[in-house]
């Protein structure tokens, strides 16, 4: 006779805050965390509350997660670390959308045309390196990426790992940086 598993039931906890543009509620907008242990998103409502419900106690990085259209106009600064306890019910991770700074460039071949469709990868302050979540885009039919973050160090990167291409570059708000690469 075989018999079941032990299973033990956990109390969860959860996440919970705003997202705010100009100081206003922005609704819409997904939330994410993120960490060894598990991931949950939502997205925020007309108040521009988010709540995160049935979590692991955990360490968690929590973003917001933007389309590309959204990230044509604002970034926000991530949470990195977030640690819930069991049972835990965290308040007050708030987000708020602003303009930042502008990482962009081109991806080519060695001979100079354009690497259509290859991604750009950006950790710095929207998506921090303690997590495995990337920020990050596709190169157009030119070779064109561009990305908005928010101010500080970003690492740019190439994440597809027979290129192994990256650089380090610091951007103030308001600032456009190029960072171009050159795959094979």
């Amino acid at each position: 006779m075989t018999s079941a598993p032990d299973i033990r039931l956990i109390q969860a906890a959860t996440i919970e805050g705003r997202v705010l543009r100009a100081g206003k509620p922005a609704s819409g907008i997904t939330v994410g965390c993120q960490s060894e242990r598990g991931w949950g998103e939502v997205k925020a409502n007309a108040s521009g509350r988010y709540r995160i419900e049935r979590l692991a106690p955990y360490s968690y990085n929590v973003s917001t997660d933007l389309t590309p259209r959204q990230i044509e106009a604002y970034t926000a600064r991530a949470h990195e670390a977030v640690v819930v306890r069991l049972g835990e019910h965290k308040t007050g991770i708030d987000f708020a959308l602003i303009p930042g700074a502008v990482i962009k460039g081109r991806v080519t071949r060695a001979d100079g045309s354009p690497a259509a469709g290859i991604p750009v990868g950006v950790y710095g302050p929207a998506r921090p390196r303690s997590g495995a979540w990337v920020q990050n885009v596709e190169a157009d039919k030119d070779g064109y990426y561009r990305i908005r973050v928010p101010a500080g160090a970003q690492y740019v990167y190439i994440p597809v790992e027979e290129y192994g291409q990256s650089q380090d570059v610091t951007v103030k708000d308001g600032e456009e940086r190029t960072v171009n690469f050159t795959v094979p």
